[in-house]
């Protein structure tokens, strides 16, 4: 399995990247996101050993205003200060939101983050400003 290879020799250069992208791409219902479990639940020691957690988020929406929500849903993943209440996202704005998750992702860096079912480049855009 190629995508598994790939992740693995990215597990070992995690230590000297800041972040990377693996995309896997193809026509909807080729079987890109059971690949992608089928790979995290064949190859535990990625888990295990990379990454801290897996946040899965699907994102399918067509219409190019709704990316924010989808990257707020993220944001509220990522939080992890129990000691405060996680931002209100509904008056955030797109600049805001962005440093919050940087700096969300900077707190939580062995994070796997899947964006499943990405059908506009809006999304594609935000994630690679946070890339």
């Amino acid at each position: 399995m190629r995508v598994a290879k790939t992740l693995r020799e990215r597990c070992d250069l995690v230590l000297y990247l800041d972040s990377f992208f693996v995309v896997l791409h193809g026509i909807a219902g080729c079987g890109k996101s059971s690949l992608a479990a089928a790979v995290l639940a064949d190859t535990p020691d990625l888990l295990g050993n990379c990454f801290e957690s897996v946040i899965w988020l699907r994102d399918s929406s067509t219409e190019p205003n709704r990316v924010r929500y989808l990257f707020a849903d993220l944001l509220l993943m990522l939080w992890d200060d129990v000691a405060s209440d996680p931002p209100r996202v509904d008056d955030m704005s797109s600049v805001y939101l962005y440093k919050q998750i940087e700096t969300a992702l900077i707190d939580r860096p062995n994070v796997l983050v899947v964006l499943d079912d990405v059908c506009q480049k809006e999304t594609v855009n935000f994630a690679n400003q946070l890339g």
